[in-house]
């Protein structure tokens, strides 16, 4: 006996411990839609086929919505299957449950003497309970896209926003007045704002008498991009100044030595040059008469004695 107690808190205690985690789970899958095919007689049967791909392409950004495989055979043959006698909630619900579906959304437009009859069924597969049961009337078909929204957005919840593939880029010059292109077109001076797709631009900043700044920004999707520039002026051009000879010192500023000039050491120079020269050609002049002056004579010693004038000097010793 008292076993039981301890047994049936543990059961208990585990149950409790399990079912957080079964209906995390739940929570987690995804609705299974199945979408029938449109029915009626007032549209034509592409008229149809392209209200059901609207159907089944607004559903589809549900993120949590998985559309089942539509069912190819018509509905009166799935009526005879079903033994349904109308398109009615049991009825659905039993296509439902073979699909593995847990909604099942059937439209149908009809024509009456009034316009157009929009009747739209919800219906939860597991207890067979209608979602969205009504006949809608409207003026003509042109209104039926407005009206799909607002049933959709009845039974399924208002539809998630669009993913944005734009983004802002921020540019903001500290130097005034300069000039702002993007990708090449002018863009506005000082600071501007762009919403722009994502994707890489080339940004130029530019004004007179300043350096220009080229760069490239990255736009991101659904976020903000920022840049702040600041031109450098263009430097100066330096002015070269010659140099100036310094003032002559007072110790030059007194009366010239003439024998300080150079042409005096020039006349100098030539006259010593003149004379040495002259020197030089008058000895030169005499050394060459004295060459003039002297006889060389030659004597053969065997024939002298038959030359008078040798045999006189012979006589005379």
């Amino acid at each position: 006996m008292r076993r039981r107690p301890l047994f049936l808190m543990l059961f208990v205690f585990l149950l409790s411990s399990l079912l957080p985690s079964v209906a995390l789970a739940a929570g987690d899958a995804k609705q299974r839609v199945l979408v029938m095919r449109v029915e009626g007689n007032k549209l034509s049967d592409k008229d149809k086929a392209d209200l059901f791909t609207v159907i089944q392409n607004k559903l589809s950004k549900y993120p949590d919505k998985t559309l089942v495989k539509p069912v190819e055979t018509a509905i009166d043959e799935l009526m005879m299957e079903f033994e349904c006698f109308d398109v009615d909630a049991d009825c659905l619900a039993k296509l439902g449950k073979q699909q593995k579906a847990d909604v099942i959304f059937y439209v149908q437009v009809d024509g009456n003497d009034k316009g157009v009859v929009f009747i739209v069924r919800a219906i939860r597969v597991a207890d067979g309970r209608a979602l969205y049961n009504k006949s809608i009337q409207l003026r003509s078909e042109t209104a039926l896209a407005g009206r799909l929204d607002k049933v959709l957005s009845r039974v399924f919840g208002a539809p998630p926003r669009p993913k944005s593939t734009k983004g802002r880029m921020v540019i903001q010059s500290k130097t005034k007045a300069a000039r702002i292109f993007v990708n090449g077109k002018y863009a506005g001076s000082g600071k501007i704002r762009l919403k722009k797709k994502e994707g890489e631009y080339s940004v130029r900043v530019a004004k007179d008498g300043y350096l220009e700044e080229l760069f490239s920004i990255e736009v991101t999707a659904g976020a903000t991009t920022k840049k702040v520039v600041k031109l450098k002026a263009i430097p100066k051009p330096v002015a070269v100044v010659a140099p100036v000879a310094p003032p002559p010192s007072p110790a030059d500023s007194g009366p010239r030595v003439w024998y300080k000039d150079w042409p005096f050491w020039t006349g100098v120079s030539a006259v010593v040059i003149g004379t040495v020269a002259a020197i030089a050609v008058a000895n030169s002049g005499e050394e060459a008469d004295q060459e003039a002056g002297r006889v060389f004579v030659t004597i053969n010693g065997s024939e002298a004695w038959r030359d008078p004038a040798i045999r006189a000097l012979g006589g005379a010793q």
